[in-house]
C-alpha cells in the first residue's frame, strides 16, 4: 500500500541523514586543529596569526578577480522582453488587491502557494 511505501522512504531518508551526519562529524574531527605546533616544535597559543596565514594562502591559491557582469549577462538568452517585463513589474492597484482578497474562501487557510 501507499502507506508502506512512504514508511520505507522515510526510513531510507532517516538512514541517509544519519549516514551523512556521521560523515560530517568525522570530517570535522579530522579537520580540527588541536594544540597546533610551529615548525620548530613550540606550541602555538595564539591562533590569530595562524588563521591570517591560512587566509593569505587561500587568497593566493584562488586569485579573486572582479567579474565583468555585462559579459555574463549578455551570454544569457533573453526570454522576457521589455513589454512583458513592464506588465510583470507594474504596480498593483488597490482594486486588484481588494479583488484578490475577496476571492479567498473564508474556509481556506493559506499554504505555500498562497
Amino acid at each position: 500500500s501507499l502507506a508502506n511505501i512512504w514508511d520505507g522512504e522515510s526510513s531510507i531518508k532517516e538512514r541517509l541523514d544519519k549516514f551523512f551526519h556521521t560523515i560530517i562529524v568525522d570530517r570535522r574531527k579530522r579537520n580540527l586543529l588541536i594544540n597546533p605546533e610551529r615548525m620548530g616544535g613550540s606550541k602555538c597559543d595564539d591562533l590569530k596569526p595562524l588563521s591570517r596565514r591560512f587566509l593569505d594562502i587561500i587568497l593566493t591559491i584562488y586569485h579573486f578577480q572582479s567579474i565583468n557582469c555585462d559579459k555574463v549577462l549578455n551570454g544569457i538568452p533573453q526570454f522576457i522582453y521589455s513589454d512583458i517585463n513592464a506588465q510583470l513589474t507594474k504596480l498593483v492597484s488597490l482594486d486588484e488587491v481588494k479583488l484578490a482578497m475577496l476571492s479567498i474562501s473564508p474556509n481556506n487557510s493559506p499554504n505555500n502557494d498562497s
